[in-house]
C-alpha cells in the first residue's frame, strides 16, 4: 500500500512560496530500481550522486514534482513522470528520503 502526498504552493503577496495542507490519496504502487530502459538510464545518468527508484503507480494518481509517495516507513521524493501513449499505469521517477 502506497499514500500519495500532494503538496500545493501558492505564492504569497511578499512573492514567498508557501505549502498548503498536504492532500494524502492511497493506493498501490510497485517499486523497481532505476536503470531498465533507455529513458530510464538517461534520466539517472543525469542524477548523479542519489539513489534512484522507479515507482509504478495508478494512472488515474496525477503525480508531479515536489510530490511524495510513502511505501510503508520509506517515503520517496518524486523528480519525475515517464508518460506513454495508451498507458494504464504512470512511472515515477523518485529519490529515497527515509
Amino acid at each position: 500500500p502506497c499514500v500519495w502526498v500532494k503538496t500545493t504552493r501558492t505564492q504569497a503577496a511578499n512573492g514567498r512560496w508557501v505549502e498548503g495542507t498536504p492532500v494524502r490519496q492511497a493506493g498501490s504502487c510497485r517499486i523497481g530500481q532505476m536503470g531498465h530502459s533507455a529513458i530510464e538510464r538517461e534520466i539517472a545518468g543525469r542524477m548523479t550522486g542519489r539513489v534512484l527508484y522507479t515507482l509504478t503507480v495508478s494512472f488515474s494518481w496525477d503525480v508531479k514534482p515536489p510530490d511524495r509517495i510513502e511505501a510503508g516507513e520509506r517515503i520517496f521524493e518524486v523528480l519525475g513522470v515517464i508518460t506513454t501513449t495508451f498507458a494504464t499505469a504512470r512511472r515515477v521517477i523518485c529519490a529515497k528520503l527515509v
